[in-house]
């Protein structure tokens, strides 16, 4: 059988399970990377959402509040008159 390697094969051996080892450590952290960055997306999106409806409150308050300024200018208006 013809040798494909030049080097001794103990030595590719470890090299090849150092090798694969490297890879599986970088694919199990962006594994881990990935799911941390879906949470942090569900997260924000949940926060997001609620703020959204903070906001929606916030302007029919607003809202409320200038048309309720506005009747007691128009009842300042007619008492001055």
């Amino acid at each position: 059988m013809k040798e494909i390697f030049k080097s001794p094969i103990k030595k590719l051996n470890h090299f090849f399970k150092k090798s694969r080892d490297k890879w599986k450590n970088r694919a199990k952290e962006a594994i881990k990377e990935v799911r941390a960055n879906k949470k942090r997306i569900q997260f924000l999106e949940t926060s997001k959402n609620s703020l959204k409806d903070k906001i929606r409150e916030l302007k029919e308050k607003n809202r409320a509040l200038k048309n309720a300024l506005e009747d007691n200018k128009k009842k300042d208006r007619k008492e001055i008159q």
